[in-house]
């Protein structure tokens, strides 16, 4: 028998030991993990002893696309995935025009086939006209507190906000939330840390009323979070409310005012980076394992757009590409395991999503090869994103993602992505055929 692929002289990573392995691929799936994989193989790749982790997920990336083209559009937004070691990734609806119809949404889905060079599933605004119609195509919803206008009910109206969800209370669906309340402060750039505050206090209110009355099975995640204060809140929440998460940023553990100062737009971002104080507190927090997920947030914008200054200019930072190589960074100083990383990249994005990416025979041959020795200096011109600008310009990581396969099939390799290998699959599909992959 000839297979597809064979990875040769890889280990995997099972209950914190590195495990030698070799993997087979044919047809778009695992067929064999062993010690050594026998079958012959058309292609062959040694993994020179490097760790092989189950495909890597990010929940929150803007994509752009649609009118937006001139920011991102979804072949550079998915290469820059595929260039970051991430096979699957949940698109955000903020675009234009913004993913808040049905109509829109299958326009998006349509657009979007044949375009992808890793899976991805995209997210609506919830609608009150549309919600029932919605739930048929994703089970990813967004409700910003930040900019309401995307929406057709008041979420700061919990009557309102309760009559929306009620209709699909039954079916399982994640609801995401920007956690800032302009109620604080009117709206205006930098939100202060109290806008996060109040709306994680009335999120989880929220909830709490909302799940005593519907028994569903509905899962709440709160999107970069920046305050230590906020994920003890959430921490505490998680007794009464079994399906809530969180998120953090790569740029909120690693950034703070000051860099802002250095970087000016480039560093931009809402929520807006917090103290240095702030910031050591939160990865300590994020180090010890308290914090479910981390994602990117990749946000690019034209260069000629961040060029403004910084009160004018848009927030977002093109992180789709950094996110991994800065954890696996922090892996190599001592400062997190490599189980974390796998745990808030792996683990629970997909328990999240209700996702099948593990590595076993028979499973979707979603990969993430990492090579823990390999240094990189990085520079916005490298970038896969169309948006060439960092506020990471000139560090230097040692730990990469050195392949990245999806569907069975190597779209990067040592930090080429393969502009013609489009294996992505519209995750929004599977839910029409009723399977999760």
């Amino acid at each position: 028998m000839t297979i597809d692929l064979k990875l040769e002289n890889g280990k995997l990573l099972i209950e914190d030991q590195l495990v030698p392995a070799e993997i087979g691929i044919d047809n778009g799936s695992i067929i064999k993990i062993s010690r050594i994989v026998h079958e012959h193989a058309d292609e062959r790749v040694d993994l020179k002893g490097n760790i092989v982790l189950p495909g890597l997920v990010d929940v929150h990336v803007h994509l752009r696309d649609f009118k937006l083209s001139y920011k991102e559009t979804l072949e550079t937004g998915t290469m820059a995935l595929a260039a970051g070691g991430v096979t699957c990734a949940v698109d955000m609806p903020n675009t234009l025009p913004p993913v808040n119809s049905y109509r829109t949404l299958v326009k998006r889905i349509d657009e979007a086939k044949g375009r992808l060079h890793v899976n991805v599933l995209f997210s609506a605004f919830p609608s009150k006209r549309d919600i029932l119609k919605l739930v048929t195509l994703t089970y990813f919803f967004k409700i910003d507190f930040s900019r309401t206008y995307f929406l057709d009910f008041n979420p700061y109206n919990e009557r309102e906000l309760s009559e929306v969800f009620s209709k699909v209370s039954s079916e399982t669906i994640v609801v995401a939330f920007h956690a800032e309340d302009t109620r604080e402060t009117g709206g205006s750039w930098p939100m202060k840390a109290s806008a996060e505050t109040s709306a994680v206090k009335y999120i989880l209110n929220w909830l709490v009323k909302f799940m005593n009355q519907h028994d569903g099975a509905l899962k709440a995640h709160i999107c970069h979070v920046t305050l230590p204060s906020t994920v003890k809140l959430i921490l505490e929440n998680k007794r009464k409310l079994k399906n809530l998460t969180m998120e953090v940023t790569p740029h909120h553990l690693l950034l703070s005012k000051r860099h802002l100062g250095k970087f000016k737009s480039v560093a931009k971002v809402t929520p807006p980076l917090r103290s240095s104080h702030t910031r050591r507190r939160l990865l300590r927090y994020f180090s010890k394992g308290l914090i479910d997920i981390v994602a990117s947030d990749h946000a690019p914008h034209a260069l000629t757009e961040k060029a403004e200054d910084v009160t004018k200019a848009p927030p977002g930072i093109a992180g789709a590409e950094t996110m991994l190589p800065l954890l696996l960074n922090l892996v190599n100083k001592g400062v997190i395991s490599l189980s974390l990383v796998k745990r808030v990249l792996h683990d629970a994005p997909c328990k999240l999503l209700g996702l099948k990416h593990d590595i076993y025979e028979g499973s979707r041959a979603h990969l993430t090869i990492v090579d823990m020795k390999a240094r990189w200096k990085i520079r916005g011109e490298d970038l896969y994103s169309m948006s060439k600008l960092t506020p990471f310009e000139g560090v230097t990581v040692k730990g990469i993602p050195s392949i990245t396969i999806v569907n069975g099939m190597i779209v990067m390799r040592d930090r080429v992505v393969y502009e013609n290998v489009k294996p992505g699959e519209v995750i929004n599909e599977w839910r029409r055929k009723d399977t999760v992959s």
